[in-house]
This record gives structure tokens, C-alpha cells and sequence, in this order.
């Protein structure tokens, strides 16, 4: 089976309404240029609308700051390689100064 990595871009008021969003990202002075959640399933386009719709295994920061459309980032066929390629694609993204969180 193929996991996917996904993007989400969030409303920057993702940035002052999320103390874990701020603790992610140190390296951040000021306000981000851009923010970002960072996720991995096999279904992403199923796995977003799933945080849109809230509930349970949900992330509230894009349930709450959703900005814009999502699109498939990287692909792995092992859980172990999508997972790190998560943690990359994340810290690739903070190296463009944008704030980033992820769930892994």
C-alpha cells in the first residue's frame, strides 16, 4: 500500500491561537510567512476532509485554520518510511521560514 505525505497551508492565525504550533516551531521570530500542517495516511485527500468535518482523530488546527488546498507532497510504501518522510518534508518547509506542524 502507498502512504502519502500531505500539506496543508493554514490561516497565519493558526500562529497565535496554537501554543503547540509556536512550541513547534523555535525557530520562528516574529510572525511566520506561512503555515503549515504537515500530515501522512494512505487516503490524504479522505484523511483532510476527515480533520474538516472535526471529531475525533482530528487536528483542530486545520479543522479551525484550513487556508487553502491540499496536495500530495511525497510517497513511500512503508509506514516507517512515510513517517520519516513526514518529519522532512516539515523541516524542509520550517527551512523556507514557514512555521510547521505535525502530528508525528
Amino acid at each position: 500500500m502507498a502512504y502519502y505525505v500531505y500539506v496543508v497551508t493554514l490561516d497565519p492565525a493558526a500562529w497565535d491561537s496554537s501554543k503547540a504550533m509556536r512550541k513547534a516551531n523555535p525557530q520562528v521570530q516574529g510572525v511566520p510567512r506561512v503555515c503549515y500542517y504537515v500530515g501522512s495516511s494512505a487516503f490524504p485527500v479522505k484523511r483532510v476532509a476527515d480533520h474538516l468535518r472535526g471529531g475525533k482523530a482530528t487536528n483542530k488546527l486545520v479543522s479551525d485554520f484550513f487556508s487553502s488546498v491540499v496536495y500530495k507532497y511525497a510517497q513511500a510504501d512503508d509506514w516507517d518510511d512515510v513517517v520519516s518522510l513526514e518529519e522532512d518534508v516539515a523541516e524542509e518547509l520550517r527551512a523556507k521560514d514557514a512555521a510547521v506542524y505535525h502530528a508525528v
